[in-house]
């Protein structure tokens, strides 16, 4: 069954200019931070910013990757308030940093700015920019095409959820209003294939869709029945399935909404693209150890098609979204900063089969985390105090600090 893929609505982001840009090397900014961040505590700290304006604003990460060479790559954001409830005015950054000496080199390819003037649509389904996971490679969506560095093959794709390289992009959209639909369409060796979508296992209560190095998509299920199944999206046949109790064994006899779980999964590729790491998340607001939700982990191996859970019902005391203070690493144990932990000094967990323990700690003594990334199994942060300009305190400015664990 073919038919045509619904792209949910995305943001209105303007981007002012593509044209290329070189940024000179800079001197190491390592000592920014002192003020907040401690030494020695676990956390290294690499590179560090402080906002080109004072007031009231805060930076916003949209990317955290790691390059081969020794490199992590960002692209970021810092948003100055407006007065009197005028929309905030938002800077654009991209940034290259030397994980030994902290110090920036040359990029090209991202706008100097990126305005945000309409608010009004929520931000979900299809990315509009990103950077590719493992690779200093800045992309985004222009129209029916998706730009990026000048070296960067244009692809003619109506959006994209995950990019992979210049000949790989995919998007998918699933529904589960009369039955349970995936719609995925994907370009892959440069070659778009047509959108197309069919009923999936009338059990299913969400999906994650990922692209193998070669071959097709194959989708990520989990079911209402207690297991999670891997699918060959093109031939329609199942990969793997390993049981997987998370949903039924949780839901009381009266729980309404014909006893349907409420679900969320996620996936990622690891470096090598020989593995997908995923977690699968189920609305705890219900149970008896409180509100938060409850996870699962697996490992996808692509070559033998294993699928194995990892961590195993866990609870988190989290909102039911993954934010950007959470992550898997490649062998499926699961970072997360605790929603019940709002004050400084800022903690990190790490979930594993074994349980969930204190992971890093002590490394700031002010400010939040705002991001939170694991890369080639390497934890990266990005931290940092927001600008100040309330009634009775200074003007002051915004600092930002990314570290990487020792």
């Amino acid at each position: 069954m073919k038919n045509t893929l619904l792209l949910l609505t995305l943001p209105f982001l303007f981007l002012n200019s593509c044209k290329e840009k070189d940024t000179p090397a800079t001197t190491s900014t390592t000592t920014l931070g002192s003020s907040f961040f401690i030494e020695g505590k676990g956390m290294r700290k690499i590179w560090g910013m402080e906002s080109e304006t004072k007031g009231l604003g805060g930076w916003g990460l949209q990317q955290l990757t790691t390059t081969a060479d020794g490199f992590i790559s960002t692209i970021f954001t810092y948003g100055l308030g407006g007065i009197n409830g005028a929309p905030a005015t938002y800077v654009g950054y991209r940034k290259k940093i030397n994980m030994l000496t902290g110090d920036t080199v040359a990029t090209n390819g991202i706008p100097s700015f990126i305005s945000k003037t309409y608010m009004g649509q929520q931000q979900f389904g299809c990315l509009e920019y990103g950077m590719l996971p493992y690779t200093d490679k800045f992309v985004y969506l222009n129209g029916a095409q998706i730009k990026g560095d000048p070296d960067w093959t244009a692809l003619t794709f109506g959006g994209f959820e995950k990019i992979y390289d210049t000949r790989q992009a995919l998007c998918k959209s699933y529904s589960n209003v009369a039955a349970p639909n995936l719609f995925v369409s994907y370009t892959n060796n440069g070659v778009a294939n047509n959108p197309n979508g069919y009923k999936i296992n009338p059990l299913a209560l969400n999906a994650s869709v990922e692209m193998p190095l070669v071959g097709g998509p194959i989708a990520f299920i989990p079911l209402k029945s207690d297991s999670l199944i891997v699918l060959d999206f093109d031939s329609k046949t199942i990969l793997a399935g390993v049981p997987m109790e998370l949903f039924l064994q949780y839901i009381p006899s009266n729980f309404p909404y014909n006893h349907m779980p409420t679900c969320f999964i996620t996936t990622k590729r690891n470096r090598e693209g020989t593995k997908i790491i995923g977690a699968v998340f189920h609305s705890a607001n219900y149970f008896s150890q409180g509100q938060g939700r409850m996870m699962s982990t697996f490992v996808y191996d692509i070559a033998s098609k294993a699928l194995t859970l990892k961590v195993k019902n866990t609870h988190l005391r989290q909102g039911f979204y993954i934010t950007a203070t959470e992550d898997l690493d490649d062998d499926g144990n699961f970072y997360y900063q605790p929603d019940i932990q709002k004050t400084e000094p800022i903690i990190i967990h790490k979930v594993t089969p074994s349980g969930d323990a204190l992971y890093k700690s002590g490394f700031v003594n002010a400010g939040r985390l705002y991001a939170l990334k694991v890369v080639s199994n390497k934890l990266i942060i990005a931290c940092g105090v927001d600008g100040t300009s309330n009634v009775g305190q200074a003007t002051t400015k915004a600092t930002m600090v990314i570290a990487v664990e020792e």
